[in-house]
């Protein structure tokens, strides 16, 4: 167990692109993290997203391109 870590007050979250955001998703689940929400597109052909918490309640950005 480490301690955790104190990233200020500037920090709202990071964003990690994915090729595979349900594989992501699936794999994540495994370990027992789930997304806050279901995974949703930003606009029709968008980008899909979601968030997830790191252990330490950090929310990180998902984001799956189209093509």
């Amino acid at each position: 167990v480490t301690d955790p870590y104190d990233v200020g007050t500037g920090y709202g979250h990071i964003a990690v692109r994915v090729d595979d955001l349900d594989a992501t998703l699936s794999s994540l689940a495994g370990d027992g993290i789930q997304p806050e929400k279901p995974p949703y597109e930003i606009r029709e052909g968008g980008a899909r997203l979601c968030f997830v918490r790191d252990p330490d309640g950090y929310r990180i950005e998902l984001l799956e391109f189209p093509g």
